[in-house]
């Protein structure tokens, strides 16, 4: 066991607490990460908030990157001292994983959300010895070290900073995944993005890279709107007081080709269906805590896919974002702002507001 210390949720809904920690050494197929960078993003919060069955007391972050600390006698995609950002966690022996789908993965909601290991083991120990809940999708990441499956490891550049790297495992894989993989955006598609948060600007990125023609940004923050205009958007739309129809009704009058939701808010999807011409497809991203319903008819001759992880296969994703990112075509440092670790609350509340679109929290060992 070596000590670390984290963030730790001891309660949904309590504000998050600084505790020493232990963490075991690696098993054959697990990897040590001395992590430097982890984003936040809004799953972390839902859990916190009890929003999601996830046992506590526990350690949540779920977009790790840092330095590989020690290997499993196993392990040979990573080396000690390799730099590394994490993902979420998937079996690799069912058939989604087999055929490249592991965000479809037979296991996923129990490797990620269950609090253990597939064997009901745990990665974590309190300072007491106590049983804290940890491999948070694969990783608990709010955390000075983490334990993590070798299948959840992606080597990133030396160049590559690890604020900057920390959120591709989860948020902007999610977004540029639902464009490139879920709804193959091709050149000169019409696409809409309702929602302009980290996952959200991802996507209209995204689809610049793919030569869409009409990328139509929606959000009610006029902040969020001048950022997406800024990474590639070529129209937006103030949810809260315009008519997305209208806008769209004049730039492709048969309606979009394509649409994310990043919202996972009814009267939002609504909108958005509305917008989408026949045949189009929307590709939900979030999922809801209500049980709010789309009205049905909004469906016909249209097609709505739920989407999770972007359908991303980690090892590949990650090396191709990093790539564009260092290429400038995708600019990360436009959506990232960093915090020190001890301001975790300060990052979440800035989050909440709007104010910050993706928190990255930077470890006392990141220097």
């Amino acid at each position: 066991m070596v000590h670390a210390t984290a963030a730790v949720v001891v309660a949904h809904g309590a504000p998050f607490t600084f505790d020493s920690i232990e963490v075991p050494e690696p098993r054959a197929d697990e990897v040590r990460v001395r992590i430097h960078a982890v984003g936040i993003c809004h799953t972390d919060l839902a859990v916190a908030g009890g929003h999601r069955d996830v046992p506590v007391p526990v350690v949540l972050g779920h977009e790790g990157a840092g330095v590989v600390e020690s290997v499993g006698s196993a392990v040979t995609r990573v080396a000690v001292g390799q730099r590394v950002a994490l993902s979420f966690a998937s079996c690799g022996r069912c058939s989604a994983c087999e055929t490249g789908r592991p965000a479809l993965c037979a296991s996923l909601l129990a490797l990620n959300f269950g609090g253990r290991r597939a064997d009901g083991s745990t990665t974590l120990r309190a300072g007491d010895g106590s049983v804290l809940h940890g491999s948070f999708f694969g990783q608990s990441s709010f955390a000075t070290l983490a334990l993590v499956a070798e299948r959840s490891v992606v080597p990133i550049p030396d160049d590559m900073p690890f604020e900057l790297a920390a959120p591709l495992g989860c948020g902007i894989q999610t977004g540029a995944g639902a464009v490139w993989r879920s709804l193959d955006v091709s050149p000169g598609d019409t696409v809409i993005v309702s929602g302009a948060g980290a996952v959200g600007l991802a996507a209209v990125i995204a689809a610049r890279i793919r030569g869409a023609a009409n990328i139509v940004a929606v959000d009610g923050m006029p902040s969020r709107l001048q950022a997406a205009l800024a990474v590639g958007a070529t129209h937006v739309v103030n949810g809260a007081t315009e008519d997305l129809r209208e806008v769209i009704r004049v730039i492709a009058p048969d309606g979009a080709d394509a649409a994310v939701d990043t919202t996972a808010a009814p009267p939002v999807i609504e909108r958005t269906l509305e917008a989408l011409r026949r045949g189009g497809t929307l590709a939900l991203v979030a999922s809801g805590r209500g049980a709010d319903a789309v009205r049905l008819g909004l469906l016909v001759g249209k097609r709505v896919i739920g989407v999770l992880e972007g359908d991303s296969v980690p090892s590949q994703a990650i090396p191709q974002l990093a790539a564009l990112y260092r290429s400038g075509a995708f600019p990360l440092e436009a959506l990232v702002r960093t915090y020190p670790f001890a301001d975790i609350d300060r990052a979440v509340a800035e989050m909440k507001s709007g104010e910050a679109i993706k928190p990255v929290l930077l470890m006392p060992c990141s220097c």
